[in-house]
């Protein structure tokens, strides 16, 4: 099989482990684990997909950072959902729609708003992927992204090459 070459982009590494990352599902999940050392298992599954599919990171770094961080660690359940996670163990690669994973567990936004308050006042409908607001609106809402809340540190509309 092909020999996928992992990055290490220390920015990247570090928006996605202080919430940062411009997804802000992902965003969500990684505040709620630095502040509290919990995260949903489906938190764990997005944030992830994000790391080590669509940012290509080394899925051993975040390994190492829930190591780290989980209050409710454990060695074997860590390591194995991070490979699987990451598609080093033989079976299907299964990237994570993350807007979808939004839409879908956080309907309206509470669990969003709450970790993200900069993104409270934003419609519903834009909440999961605020980069799809017009300037109007996001000076409607107080949020410029870019300034109050980053860009996605992706471009969430192109598929990563594995």
């Amino acid at each position: 099989g092909k020999v996928r070459k992992w990055d290490i982009n220390p920015i990247h590494l570090h928006a996605w482990k202080n919430g940062m990352t411009g997804f802000p599902l992902v965003d969500a999940n990684m505040r709620e684990l630095n502040a509290t050392g919990f995260m949903s298992n489906r938190g764990r599954q997005n944030v992830c997909s994000l790391l080590a599919i669509d940012l290509n990171i080394d899925w051993r770094l975040g390994a190492e950072y829930f190591e780290e961080t989980l209050l409710d660690y454990d060695v074997t359940s860590n390591w194995v959902n991070w490979a699987n996670g990451a598609g080093v163990t033989g079976g299907r690669l299964n990237r994570f729609n993350i807007v979808k994973q939004s839409k879908t567990y956080d309907t309206r936004g509470e669990y969003v708003r709450l970790w993200c308050p900069e993104l409270r006042d934003v419609p519903d409908e834009f909440l999961h992927e605020p980069w799809s607001m017009s300037d109007a609106l996001m000076n409607e809402c107080g949020v410029t992204l870019g300034r109050d809340y980053p860009f996605p540190i992706v471009d969430p509309t192109i598929a990563p090459e594995i």
